[in-house]
């Protein structure tokens, strides 16, 4: 049994409960289809704080970096 589920309570029966109670209230959409892109594209789905944690424990950057750009654009004609 892994340690995370023995936290959840003193008594087998009291772990159970607690761990089906996760499970209660449903995710909203837009945090599904954050999820789903983020497992699409390989992205670390949360807060600033915890994808800065991330980075630092993997030692990896975790944000993608600003594309050039499409140069045929107008947008980004203007912007040069």
């Amino acid at each position: 049994t892994h340690q995370a589920y023995l936290l959840l309570g003193k008594e087998d029966a009291e772990r159970r409960r607690t761990y089906l109670s996760l499970f209660e209230n449903p995710l909203h959409e837009e945090v599904i289809k954050a999820i789903r892109e983020g497992t699409e594209k390989g992205d670390v789905v949360g807060t600033e704080r915890f994808q800065e944690e991330i980075a630092r424990m993997t030692k990896r950057r975790v944000k993608k970096l600003a594309h050039g750009g499409d140069r045929k654009s107008e947008l980004y004609k203007e912007s040069r």
